[in-house]
């Protein structure tokens, strides 16, 4: 007989039939054919109704007094300890800060499906670069403070990238986003660099979200990662800039350059004093060279030119509840 503390079960010898009152399920047996064992609706068959399941089944115990299956306790994984520069190769986390005086790559990461978490420990360098991630999927960096690099991180020809929760100072780029799609890059700190993000290459569907950049030359730039000029690009389309904080930028807050079909909202940018002079004939909250973009809910306060600038290859973009006080020359510029 089967006993349970969670069911009512009836037993009718005349039709051999089990009644279970939680369900109402019937299930009919025989004393030839197979029997069917309901264990906290789960079902386990067994070839003889006379035979008890065997010790070689591979099947865990049943715990008889709540008759439910007892499932192995699991192993907790400990992911790998990060003690000097090199190379990453599954997940792991950062013992201690890190100091780089080469050019090439701090760490790089050489395998899909990777977590480098860096538990707020400092990567240090003397110009180089800071992490690479080329060529990878499903790939997390979180945790990182990152400064004294030309490059702090480099994503080239990678998908579903998650940037979170890092630190970027005193570095000239932050992050450069080369030939990638699917990528999160959200919820980072930026402060003191020529570019916070830079976007460039066929990089498309990426999440630029919730981001505090300060003290920078220009806030995000879509376009060739290394120079401003209306580059020989290919077009970025679908990426979204959302909930993001630039201030006291030189320059631009944002520069699209070969933009397309991409959304900017609910984006602040914010001078906390109002520039005298532009930095270029380009300086402006948004300078935009695209096409079928949305515009939406973004605040642009003291801008070192005009608040919007639009160039020649602006077509077809739409512009809705923006707010632009204290431009230096003119909210809009076409």
């Amino acid at each position: 007989p089967i006993n349970s503390t969670d069911e009512t079960m009836l037993f009718n010898q005349s039709n051999s039939t089990l009644v279970t009152d939680a369900n109402s399920s019937l299930v009919n047996q025989s004393a030839s054919v197979n029997e069917t064992l309901f264990v906290n609706e789960t079902v386990l068959n067994q070839t003889n109704s006379s035979a008890s399941l065997s010790q070689d089944a591979l099947l865990p115990p049943i715990d008889s007094s709540t008759q439910s299956i007892a499932l192995p306790t699991a192993i907790p994984f400990v992911p790998a300890l990060v003690t000097s520069c090199g190379v990453v190769s599954s997940n792991s986390i950062l013992s201690s800060d890190l100091v780089s005086s080469a050019s090439a790559a701090c760490l790089t990461i050489s395998s899909d499906n990777v977590e480098l978490d860096c538990q707020n420990h400092l990567l240090a360098g003397s110009g180089g670069k800071g992490i690479l991630v080329n060529g990878r999927n499903n790939v997390t960096i979180k945790n990182c403070r990152l400064s004294g690099f030309v490059s702090a991180l480099i994503v080239e020809n990678s998908f579903g990238v998650q940037v979170s929760n890092n630190v970027f100072s005193n570095n000239s780029y932050g992050v450069l986003l080369d030939s990638s799609s699917s990528n999160f890059i959200k919820s980072n700190s930026f402060d003191s660099l020529r570019n916070a993000v830079s976007v460039s290459g066929d990089s498309n569907f990426n999440l630029i979200d919730s981001n505090q950049i300060s003290s920078v030359e220009t806030g995000i730039h879509i376009g060739s990662a290394y120079h401003y000029s209306i580059p020989a690009d290919s077009s970025k389309y679908h990426n979204v800039f959302s909930n993001n904080v630039v201030s006291n930028y030189s320059d631009k807050g944002f520069y699209c350059g070969a933009c397309y079909y991409s959304v900017f909202e609910n984006n602040s940018l914010v001078n906390e004093l109002k520039p005298t002079a532009q930095l270029t004939d380009r300086s402006s909250g948004f300078f935009l060279d695209g096409a079928f973009n949305n515009f939406s809910s973004n605040t642009i306060e003291n801008p070192p030119g005009n608040g919007f600038t639009l160039g020649v290859y602006s077509h077809y973009n739409n512009f809705s509840f923006n707010q632009i006080t204290g431009a230096l020359l003119s909210g809009f510029n076409v």
